[in-house]
């Protein structure tokens, strides 16, 4: 057969497969890319879409591509039939890929098509594609089922066409074995038909030969002899019977060619009666065919009825499901628009509590100056009261002492007309007893000026705490509830600043005391200059208190502020996570996922809960690193006061162990309690 009509054919063929390339000549072919795709679609579990996807699809008119494409289709294709059948095809069954790509070769490319039609004729699915051939044309099944045939007998593989046609019908192999055999009658018709015809041409060519050849010889004897002679009569007499023999030959031949015609005559009727009876065989295995597709088809549709029955009892189902999610649809609708109302809501206090930030800050400054102002007045309050004693003191001893003076007086007044010789010392005693009433005037005046600064200070002290009770009243009740703590370590620090304020100005008195009693001593100057060392030192300890203590009120605003913000946020993210984990449940519990609006739902809410979960997670970051920090701050605080008293009771021991290291006279002796009063002073601070 002409390799081009096979080449049409096997095109035709392979046009019932469902690929996306698009081809109807040679050239189309001749890339390999649609070749590709119906292997992937003959056996896609080894004509893979890993490989089906190194194909080039764009090769366009580069021969080269074309080339590549088809060698990984021919070497996939021998790999396909000697892993699956153990065939190992020869080189002549093997097609040139090179005259393919770069010449579009009909010859090489049917040899490529026949061995993929013989790939779909052995693979799992080979009823479907034997169907198809059935379905095509007579010649056209002829012409594949006798490709199919030479690739089975030149490669010898274990399965051939002849058992997948017995697989799919035995009458259609009946059919198939009767028209086998009627071809190779015909075939073996024509060639005896060929070889009688030879012959009988050379017995032709070799009568009208010999016939020249007679005549040439007739001639010759009729032109150089006369009738009569003896000789020459004998041979053309011996040349005339051999002449009637060869005439007799070949009408012989001629018969035996009239016989050899009307055999092949008759052969030829039975070969027509033949294919007359395969047409009717054909239509019959079609009909049959038609009738068990209608059956089979027949029978899938009873089973898919039975499947729709139960997929519309489901549907109903469903549709039931979906009129209840609906309603909860609109449940969390009016939820939703809850929440957003909610969340504005929130919003607008959110502002109102920075404005109200804002107001809680200069709350927080006038505080921290109404404190200040208040420690200032509580130390005047305190050295006034201290003056007051002291001047009370003071006064309760000139009392004493004045009527001390008048019993003294009046004995004086009894014994000075005896003892006349000491009115020199009784007049310099009566000129120190004017000084000491003097004195006692001065302090008299004194403590009434000490008593109206004293009214005075408690009035402003009551009327700034009044002050400071309506500011307390207005602000916020988080700042008092984030304050309470901060207050009850400012009061402790406050006490313990008054305390020491206390103590300085007892100091004070006595140093004052000290120096006014020993003005005449040249022994005590160096015991003033410890005292003033002692108490300036104590005055730069206190301020240094101080301050580390404002620096303490500050750092512990600041972080019980972070660490309420940071709780209210965690317990935010806390509500929301919770909030959202519920409504997801809800959802997934009632909604479908194959319902678009449950689909989009639940992506939605996964991201919100993967986004409170992010936030979430950072929240309690931060929150733990502001704990840390601030076990840091308690830890260095606690740490840095530790080291300040050890410090601290390091210098008592050691100034206590200086002053028992030297004598003294009775004045040094005399302030040696007020040393140790100064050294546990500083111990205890």
């Amino acid at each position: 057969m002409n390799k081009l009509e096979l080449c049409q054919i096997l095109t035709k063929w392979l046009t019932t497969f469902q690929v996306d390339a698009k081809f109807a000549t040679v050239k189309d072919l001749s890339d390999g890319v649609a070749i590709a795709q119906a292997l992937h679609e003959i056996a896609p579990e080894w004509f893979t879409s890993n490989w089906l996807s190194k194909i080039k699809t764009d090769a366009g008119e580069n021969w080269r591509l074309k080339v590549s494409n088809l060698k990984k289709v021919l070497e996939k294709i021998l790999d396909f039939y000697q892993e699956a059948f153990s065939q190992n095809l020869p080189e002549a069954v093997k097609p040139d890929v090179v005259k393919i790509g770069d010449g579009c070769d009909p010859t090489e490319l049917a040899r490529l098509l026949q061995l993929v039609l013989g790939c779909a004729v052995n693979c799992e699915n080979k009823q479907e594609y034997i169907r198809r051939i059935m379905c095509m044309e007579e010649n056209d099944q002829r012409v594949m089922m006798e490709c199919i045939q030479e690739l089975d007998a030149v490669g010898g593989g274990a399965l051939s066409f002849s058992a997948s046609l017995s697989l799919v019908d035995p009458h259609v192999e009946a059919l198939v074995t009767q028209l086998t055999a009627a071809n190779a009658a015909k075939e073996k018709a024509d060639e005896r038909i060929h070889q009688l015809s030879l012959q009988v041409n050379l017995l032709q060519e070799e009568k009208s030969a010999l016939h020249e050849e007679n005549q040439k010889i007739l001639d010759q004897l009729h032109s150089r002899f006369e009738p009569g002679g003896g000789p020459l009569t004998r041979q053309v007499e011996a040349l005339k019977d051999e002449l009637s023999k060869l005439k007799e030959e070949g009408f012989k031949l001629e018969m035996l060619r009239d016989d050899y015609r009307l055999k092949l005559e008759m052969q030829d009727r039975e070969l027509v009666e033949l294919r007359c009876r395969v047409e009717e065989l054909s239509r019959a295995a079609s009909e049959a065919r038609s009738l068990k597709d209608e059956l089979d088809v027949l029978r899938e549709t009873a089973d898919k009825v039975e499947k729709y029955e139960a997929t519309l009892q489901s549907y109903k189902k469903k549709l039931e499901e979906a009129g209840d999610t609906k309603r909860e649809l609109k449940l969390l609708e009016g939820k939703i628009q809850h929440y957003i109302q909610t969340n504005m809501e929130l919003e607008e206090e959110l502002k109102k509590t920075t404005a109200l930030k804002t107001q809680v800050e200069i709350y927080k400054k006038q505080v921290s100056e109404l404190h200040d102002q208040l420690t200032e007045e509580t130390k005047r309050a305190d050295r006034l009261a201290y003056e007051n004693k002291m001047g009370q003191d003071k006064l309760s001893a000139a009392l004493r002492e004045k009527e001390r003076l008048l019993v003294e007086r009046d004995s004086l007044k009894e014994a000075n007309e005896e003892m006349k010789c000491a009115a020199y010392r009784a007049g310099s005693e009566g000129a120190e007893t004017a000084l000491d009433l003097g004195s006692v005037s001065e302090g008299l005046v004194s403590v009434s000026e000490l008593r109206q600064k004293i009214a005075r200070l408690e009035h402003e002290n009551n009327m700034l705490r009044l002050a400071q009770k309506e500011r307390e009243e207005d602000s916020l009740s988080v700042v008092q509830n984030l304050l309470e703590d901060a207050r009850a370590q400012a009061d402790k620090m406050w006490k313990e600043n008054r305390e020491a304020n206390q103590r300085i100005i007892q100091l004070e008195a006595e140093l004052r005391e000290l120096q006014s009693g020993s003005g005449n001593s040249s022994d005590s100057s160096g015991d003033l200059q410890q005292l003033k060392r002692d108490k300036m030192k104590l005055v730069r300890e206190l301020e240094e208190k101080e301050q580390a203590l404002s620096e303490a009120k500050q750092v512990m605003n600041v972080m019980t502020e972070k660490l309420t913000a940071k709780e209210n946020e965690v317990v935010e993210s806390e509500e929301k996570f919770k909030r959202y984990v519920e409504k997801a449940r809800s959802v997934v519990k009632s909604i479908e996922p194959t319902l678009e609006l449950s689909s989009t739902e639940a992506s939605l809410l996964r991201s919100q809960l993967v986004d409170s979960q992010r936030s979430l997670k950072e929240k309690e970051k931060e929150l733990e690193e502001t704990k840390k920090i601030m076990e840091l701050e308690s830890k260095l605080m606690a740490t840095a006061w530790h080291d300040l008293g050890a410090k601290k009771q390091r210098e008592a021991v050691e100034q206590r162990l200086a002053s028992l290291g030297h004598g003294g006279s009775f004045l040094a002796r005399q302030r040696q309690p007020v040393s140790r009063r100064l050294q546990t002073f500083n111990s205890s601070h």
